[in-house]
């Protein structure tokens, strides 16, 4: 249990460290989403996202969870495009491979021990 404890403080010190980078306050949902982010590694396709996010909410449209909880993050560059994939999330939108972007983190090694980055 307390090794969850220490997984948990140290998501929480990786999104005060973007947050801090960013001089602005995140909204509940973009630390949600971070949060999500960070509980998954396999968490690194927009579909996947969405997979993992219907497990633990109510089901809603891939089209609404990507502009509600993606764009935010993509705008302010928090989370940055890797790649697009060969298959579509809705309408003409590609799925794509994403990773948090390093330049908002402290990834000091004494804080982050047990995440990837």
């Amino acid at each position: 249990m307390l090794e969850n404890v220490k997984i948990e403080l140290e998501k929480e010190y990786i999104i005060n460290s973007i947050e801090a980078s960013l001089n602005d306050k995140l909204s509940i949902l973009e630390r949600q989403t971070l949060h999500y982010i960070l509980s998954d590694k396999s968490l690194k396709m927009v579909i996947a996202f969405v997979t993992f996010y219907h497990c633990h909410n109510n089901k809603r449209k891939i089209k609404l969870i990507y502009q509600e909880m993606f764009e935010p993050l993509l705008d302010k560059k928090i989370i940055v495009k890797v790649r697009d994939t060969k298959s579509n999330m809705f309408d003409e939108q590609r799925n794509f491979v994403y990773k948090i972007n390093e330049k908002y983190i402290d990834n000091n090694p004494m804080m982050i021990k047990r995440l990837k980055i």
